[in-house]
């Protein structure tokens, strides 16, 4: 019998709680330098064949730092604490490794558990694209708001990347059983952006700034590490327009929602209704 398989027949038949398949995660993500991270598991093996400590450490494309070692309870649950120093780690994308020593029952052979979680280190949010117009570069990015729900932004600079350049974001309680949520920003010389998020049934986001012709949002998949099985859309307008409309369909091409800012239901003096350039 492989060693893979003796282990899976010791798990098995080890007792309820231990048979999960392993898991970590790390909260909050992303996570600022000097704040205290938190790493919790479940679903570890707790079997004579393993030795119920697990070492914790952060992988990229080019380095490896080990973070420290945890041991698992009788539930198969870890919970370990730990504070990210500029002068230990650098700012970026990083996998959280979790890996427990195991071996075979039936030969010794080592036969390691492993578990992963994205982690972003040095920055609270995370950019979900990048892109250019004539008159602007811009990021779009996203983070979990702090007691809830999701914030969602645009920074612009100028074409050419020099400088500095206006920026906005808004944050809510996320999409609330909701298609599509939507936000709005204008940069002076910069233009106009809709953008929000979707539930991840949407296929495509159609946005008709004033009375342009609709245009096809960039639909753009969420950071794994965010947490959120969504999307995120945007569309860019490149002059003034404070009205527009977006629409969510799904595959077959049926509308999901539509949503138009200013609502209908807004006083008659809103904002202009024809879009400057």
């Amino acid at each position: 019998m492989p060693p893979f398989v003796a282990l899976a027949a010791a798990l098995l038949a080890a007792p309820t709680g231990a048979t999960a398949k392993p898991r970590v995660t790390a909260n909050p993500n992303p996570i600022a330098f000097g704040e205290t991270l938190t790493v919790r598991g479940r679903g570890w093996p707790v079997i004579e064949f393993c030795s119920r400590t697990v070492r914790l450490s952060l992988r990229s494309d080019q380095n490896a730092f080990r973070i420290g070692t945890d041991r698992v309870g009788l539930r198969g649950r870890l919970r370990f604490k730990w504070v990210p120093r500029r002068s230990e780690v650098g700012r970026g994308d990083w996998t959280l490794v979790a890996r427990m020593r195991c071996e075979s029952g039936k030969d010794g052979s080592p036969v390691p558990v492993r578990a992963t979680t994205p982690l972003r280190i040095g920055s609270h949010n995370f950019v979900v694209a990048r892109g250019i117009t004539p008159k602007a570069r811009w990021t779009l990015y996203a983070r979990r708001a702090r007691f809830g729900g999701f914030c969602t932004g645009v920074k612009t600079k100028p074409p050419d990347g020099s400088g500095f350049g206006p920026s906005g974001e808004g944050c809510g309680g996320g999409l609330r059983g909701e298609p599509l949520k939507v936000g709005l920003f204008y940069g002076r010389h910069r233009g106009t952006f809709a953008e929000g998020m979707a539930s991840a049934e949407v296929a495509a986001v159609k946005v008709t700034f004033g009375d342009e012709q609709p245009v096809d949002a960039l639909l753009l998949p969420s950071p794994p590490a965010l947490g959120f099985e969504g999307r995120f859309w945007i569309a860019s307008f490149p002059g003034l327009c404070l009205r527009f409309t977006a629409e969510a369909f799904d595959a077959q091409g049926t509308s999901l929602s539509r949503f138009e800012v200013p609502p209908r239901r807004g006083p008659p003096y809103g904002p202009r209704r024809r879009c400057l350039r």
